[in-house]
């Protein structure tokens, strides 16, 4: 019969459909089989190529510090510092020697101590003394010439390596501007050092506060360093992002006497009872009893510490007129 008929028909359509959606089926499982082959290919690569990077991660650090001991683990610069403006200092390109005629100091610009070699000239002397130095920079040298001096030490401090940076010098020598700089804020004129005739000295040109100092510029490396580190790791699937923790501390030293700069205010002037003492334990660890730590997440934050500690230092001052300048500070 038709009905008959029909229902046969649509079975074999029904049959046919149902062996083509089967070879569909298989078509595509094929198809998903390839692309997890190609993923899993894919996955192993990308183990590798993070195993070779950790590796190579490990090779930099070992060759960058083994750089930095070449250089010698010990380093002493020297930073000259340009005469005032308004007269108060003698100029050094003359002046010097028996006769006046040869410069007070001057520096090393050939041969093999070019740029590390200081020679003064007293007046009235008939011998010029010559001083010799790892590096030593001129009256021109910028804020950035001094700090890619030593920014390679801020690496070896992230590399987990003991670094201490410090200046030495008179009253006025340019200490505090070298490692601090005169701030954006501060509203006295910027010290010679950070512009010459009121030119921008070379290297500056760009920068939003070419007089940052030291300090400055080496926690911004410090947080560049952990924001590139948790940028990789979020490129990373399922990476675990690195935890940096980054602390300051600032106390000031007069007379072997230590005074926490960020304590209480009582603490910060010289007539403190707290007493404050360094301590070494068996790994090598070096600490300061009772000392406040400030945990910060950014350069702008390091940046209103370290101005609360020199407030704190110049109170201080003020309090105790007889220290002077005779004491140091130490941040970390």
């Amino acid at each position: 019969s038709e009905a008959l008929a029909a229902a046969r028909r649509q079975v074999a359509d029904a049959s046919a459909n149902s062996s083509t959606a089967q070879q569909r089926l298989r078509e595509r499982e094929a198809v998903a089989e390839s692309v997890e082959g190609r993923v899993s290919l894919l996955e192993a690569l990308l183990s590798q190529r993070e195993a070779e990077l950790r590796q190579a991660a490990v090779v930099r650090r070992a060759l960058h510090n083994q750089v930095q001991e070449l250089k010698g683990n010990i380093r002493v610069f020297c930073r000259v510092r340009p005469p005032s403006k308004d007269g108060r200092e003698e100029r050094v390109d003359g002046g010097g020697g028996r006769d006046g005629d040869k410069p007070l100091l001057s520096l090393a610009t050939r041969g093999e101590m070019a740029g590390r070699r200081v020679c003064v000239a007293p007046p009235g002397g008939t011998k010029a003394f010559e001083f010799d130095f790892d590096r030593v920079f001129g009256a021109d040298a910028s804020q950035r010439d001094v700090f890619e001096e030593i920014s390679h030490l801020v690496q070896s401090a992230l590399d987990g390596y003991k670094v201490c940076v410090f200046t030495y010098g008179q009253t006025g020598s340019g200490k505090t501007y070298t490692m601090l700089g005169d701030g954006e804020d501060d509203e006295r004129e910027r010290d010679d050092h950070s512009r010459l005739d009121g030119e921008p000295l070379d290297g500056d040109e760009g920068e939003t506060n070419p007089s940052r100092g030291l300090i400055p510029r080496s926690i911004e490396q410090i947080f560049a360093a952990r924001d590139a580190a948790a940028a990789a790791a979020a490129e990373d699937r399922g990476a675990t992002p690195p935890s940096l923790e980054v602390t300051a501390s600032m106390i000031e030293i007069y007379n072997e006497d230590i005074i926490d700069l960020l304590g209480p205010k009582s603490s910060s002037s010289s007539g403190s009872t707290t007493k404050h003492d360094v301590k070494h334990d068996a790994s090598g660890k070096t600490t300061v009893t009772g000392l406040r730590t400030v945990a910060v997440s950014s350069p702008a934050e390091v940046a209103k510490v370290m101005k609360r500690a020199q407030a704190a230092r110049r109170t201080a001052k003020a309090r105790s007129p007889c220290t002077g300048s005779h004491t140091t500070a130490i941040a970390w």
